[in-house]
């Protein structure tokens, strides 16, 4: 037989050969008598349209003429794939890859390289490789880096029987940063009799790596006031009963570390305090937290008897009981931080223990969110 290749003009392809692969397919006789043999074509270019045209022999020749010709593709390498990022973690990036099949050849693995986008042209191999979401052209690859607030470049190939893609285009992506305090805007309380204001915060964070703590203050002093967030990225701190026109300053924190410190002065004496005493006011914070420390002790003691009479197969009433327990000792466990501080150490030691219970408060419900607001509107001297 003879095949010619119909991409440009019609020619033989000489360097392609034709193998009988009785190994695969045995020569098979149809009902209407025909003999069908498969053979196996090597040595064509990927990607190219072939026509091809068959003569036949037997005992006696060759047929006159060939039979019709018909037309077949090979099939292709994948194309270069799209990328999309996302963040997972602090230090962790997912990255999705749309690799459409070629016909014929499916995509068998996608790979990703990652390189710093000052260090341009040092890409690195990232392991292992993607996974595929069963039914779909989409593969997933995790991908763990070493910096936060740094900006790398990605990029990805795929692969099938044919051979490898092109790299697809690199797209740069940010890991997440410390918060950023995009405003800060001071408003009097009218309502006392010395002066006060309300600090409003609006701070901007990764949602990957959320706000859990953030800390006004005046500046050139160590008076300090834990905000409360009012909604999504508004914070608010209370300063009352306090000489007037000084300078407030704050920062925030996230799981990647402090934001920048923020200043704002008064435009007017009506708009600023200058002072505030917090000693008081976390001392009572932390009596309060001793108090309902023992508070939390005697009820937990209360279900664990309950659940003693409870029977075994009252599996609902037991479920009640445990989650009641479990929301006791959350709260235990921030009071417990809140009495084991001062006044002196609360600012330094606070973010520090906050960070490593951010799960625990993302999550506080029940008497743990009550107890920990209660102390919070003490320490911000709102009651």
């Amino acid at each position: 037989g003879s095949v010619e290749d119909t991409k440009d003009s019609p020619n033989t392809v000489e360097h392609a050969s034709i193998e009988k692969s009785e190994h695969r397919v045995r020569p098979e006789l149809t009902e209407s008598g025909l003999v069908r043999r498969a053979v196996l074509l090597s040595g064509l270019e990927p990607g190219t349209k072939y026509c091809f045209r068959v003569w036949v022999s037997n005992a006696v020749g060759w047929n006159l003429q060939a039979a019709p010709s018909f037309e077949c593709s090979t099939s292709t390498r994948p194309s270069p794939p799209e990328l999309r990022a996302k963040s997972i973690g602090v230090y962790v990036v997912g990255l999705s890859v749309h690799a459409p099949d070629p016909d014929g050849a499916p995509v068998l693995e996608c790979v990703a390289q990652v390189c710093e986008d000052r260090v341009m042209g040092k890409w690195t191999d990232v392991l292992p490789l993607g996974v595929r979401i069963p039914g779909h052209d989409v593969w997933n690859l995790t991908i763990c880096v070493a910096n936060h607030s740094h900006q790398y470049l990605f990029r990805a190939r795929a692969s099938n029987a044919v051979g490898l893609s092109e790299w697809s285009m690199p797209i740069p992506f940010s890991t997440p940063t410390a918060p950023k305090v995009t405003m800060l805007a001071l408003r009097p309380i009218a309502e006392t009799e010395t002066g006060g204001v309300l600090v409003d915060i609006d701070v901007q964070s990764d949602s990957c790596a959320p706000v859990v703590l953030c800390v006004a203050e005046v500046a050139h002093t160590k008076h300090r006031v834990a905000a409360q967030r009012v909604h999504e990225n508004l914070w608010r701190a209370c300063f009352v009963d306090l000489p007037r026109g000084a300078t407030f300053r704050c920062r925030a924190l996230n799981t990647v570390g402090w934001s920048a410190m923020t200043e704002k002065q008064p435009r007017s004496e009506e708009e600023g305090v200058t002072k505030v005493c917090l000693t008081p006011l976390w001392n009572s914070a932390a009596r309060l937290a001793s108090a309902e420390l023992h508070r939390h002790a005697a009820e937990r003691q209360r279900l664990t008897e309950l659940r003693h009479n409870v029977a075994e197969t009252d599996r609902d009433r037991i479920a009640f009981l445990r989650g009641r327990v479990e929301t006791l000792d959350g709260a235990s466990h921030v009071l417990n931080v809140v009495a084991s501080l001062d006044a002196d150490t609360m600012y330094d030691s606070w973010p520090q223990r906050c960070r490593s219970h951010i799960e625990l408060q993302s999550s506080m419900s029940g008497d743990a969110a009550v107890a920990l607001a209660a102390v919070l509107l003490l320490i911000e001297g709102g009651v």
